[in-house]
C-alpha cells in the first residue's frame, strides 16, 4: 500500500462515518491495500438485531452465518487473547501470536469456519474493546490463506494505523446513530431525545439546546449556560466547585471546532469524590449540518449525558415497569455511576459473576443490549 492509496482510504474511513454505506467498500479497500483476500470489520459481541454490524469482503454467506450462530462460541483465538489480556482498544496481533498454528490446525475452529473459507492466518485490530458503555467491542479482521505469504511487521504497522482512523470514525458514527441524526429533519426531533443536545457555532456560541439539556441547565449543577442561545456570547461553562475540570472540558469543545476536526472527544465531570455526575461527547458536525438542514453556522455538536439525572430515579419504579428484582434494580442505577464490571462489583460489595447475571437479566427485562442503551433508558424514563 502506498501513501496515495493510504491516504484515499483513510478519507474514505471518514466519509463512512456519515455515511454507513460506504463500509463493504472502506473494508474491501482495506483487504486489498494489505495484499490480503478477505477482511471483515465487526461487533463480535452483537448481532445486527442487537445494534451491531458485520461488513464483510469476499467471506461466503453461509460462514458468516455459521460464524453468527456458533463461531463465537467456539474461537480459540478470541479465548486465547482474553487469556493473554490483549482485548485492549489499539490492540493489533496476528493469529500466529495468539495460538500456535499446529493447535490451530487441530480446532474444530479451523476445520468447520476457516479451512472451507480457506482462511489460515489472520491480522487482527481491536477498534474498542467495550469497556466505554457508549462504544460497543468492534474489531478488524484482515485474512489470508495457505498461498500467501505470513503476516510481518509491516502488516502490523499498516492495520494499527488504520485502526487509529477507524476509531475515531466509528466513535462518530455510533453517537450520530444512536441518537438518530440520520433521520432528524429539524430541531423537533432532537427536542424529544433524552440527553441533552447543544448545537455550537464556529465560535463556540450555543445556537441551539434541547428540553433534556435545557432542564440539565436549570437545575445548574455542574454544565451551565451562559448568555440566551442564539445570541453572541451565549457558551457553555461549568459551575465553580467544578473548576478543576473547567480547562479540560473548554479544551474538549474547542477541539471539535477546528477546521478539519474528525475526532470525537470526551470527558467525565466527576464530583468531590469522584463519582462521575456528566458525561461530555463533543464532535464536529461537519455535513451534517447540511443533513440537519440546521444552516451554515452550526460547527459542533456537544452531547450531555447526566447521570445525577439517571441516578435520580427510585429503584421501585424499575420494579414495577420492568419486573426487575431489587438486586437488579440496585444494579441497574449503578451502571449509570460507570466503569467495568470488576469496579461495579466492588462498589456494591458482590462478584463480578454476580454482576454479569445481574446484567444479562436487566438487559432481557428492558429490552437493551448494552451499558449505553440502559443509561438512555434510564435518561428518558427521569424525564417523564
Amino acid at each position: 500500500m502506498n501513501f496515495e492509496d493510504y491516504d484515499e482510504i483513510v478519507g474514505e474511513i471518514y466519509a463512512a462515518a456519515q455515511e454507513p454505506a460506504r463500509w463493504p467498500e472502506v473494508v474491501r479497500r482495506i483487504a486489498i491495500g494489505c495484499g490480503s483476500p478477505r477482511a471483515l470489520l465487526f461487533t463480535p459481541l452483537h448481532s445486527v438485531d442487537q445494534g451491531g454490524f458485520s461488513y464483510a469482503f469476499n467471506m461466503p454467506q453461509d460462514r458468516m452465518e455459521y460464524w453468527a450462530a456458533q463461531g463465537m462460541h467456539e474461537d480459540i483465538l478470541m479465548d486465547a487473547m482474553v487469556g493473554k489480556g490483549w482485548l485492549v482498544s489499539g490492540k493489533v496481533m496476528t493469529g500466529d501470536q495468539l495460538v500456535p498454528r499446529s493447535r490451530l490446525l487441530q480446532s474444530r475452529f479451523y476445520q468447520e469456519l476457516w479451512r472451507p473459507t480457506g482462511i489460515l492466518q489472520v491480522c487482527a485490530g481491536i477498534i474498542f474493546d467495550g469497556r466505554d458503555m457508549f462504544l460497543p467491542p468492534v474489531a478488524l479482521s484482515i485474512y489470508r490463506g495457505p498461498s500467501d505469504p505470513d503476516f510481518g511487521e509491516a502488516d502490523l504497522d499498516r492495520v494499527r494505523r488504520l485502526v487509529v482512523h477507524l476509531a475515531r470514525a466509528l466513535s462518530l458514527m455510533f453517537h450520530l446513530r444512536d441518537l438518530s441524526f440520520r433521520v432528524a429533519a429539524s430541531t423537533a426531533a432532537l427536542e424529544r431525545l433524552a440527553v441533552g443536545v447543544v448545537l455550537l457555532d464556529m465560535e463556540g456560541c450555543i445556537q441551539f439546546s434541547n428540553h433534556a439539556a435545557r432542564r440539565l441547565f436549570c437545575r445548574a449543577s455542574h454544565v451551565v449556560l451562559n448568555g440566551v442561545p442564539g445570541e453572541r456570547g451565549s457558551v457553555l461553562t461549568l459551575q465553580p466547585v467544578f473548576a478543576r475540570q473547567a480547562r479540560e472540558f473548554q479544551a474538549v469543545i474547542q477541539n471539535v471546532l477546528r477546521p478539519g476536526a474528525e475526532d470525537l472527544r470526551s470527558m467525565q465531570l466527576t464530583d468531590g469524590t469522584g463519582a462521575a455526575v456528566c458525561v461530555v461527547h463533543a464532535a464536529p458536525l461537519c455535513d451534517a449540518s447540511k443533513l440537519l438542514g440546521l444552516g451554515p453556522r452550526r460547527a459542533g455538536v456537544v452531547f450531555l449525558y447526566d447521570l445525577e439525572e439517571a441516578a435520580s430515579i427510585p429503584a421501585e419504579r424499575l420494579i414495577r415497569l420492568y419486573g426487575l428484582t431489587p438486586a437488579e434494580a440496585g444494579l441497574a442505577l449503578e451502571v449509570v455511576r460507570g466503569g467495568s464490571s470488576e469496579s461495579m462489583a466492588g462498589r456494591l460489595g458482590i462478584s463480578v459473576n454476580t454482576v454479569n447475571t445481574h446484567l444479562r437479566r436487566i438487559f432481557e427485562k428492558t429490552a437493551t443490549h448494552r451499558q449505553a442503551d440502559l443509561l438512555k433508558l434510564l435518561l428518558a424514563l427521569s424525564m417523564e
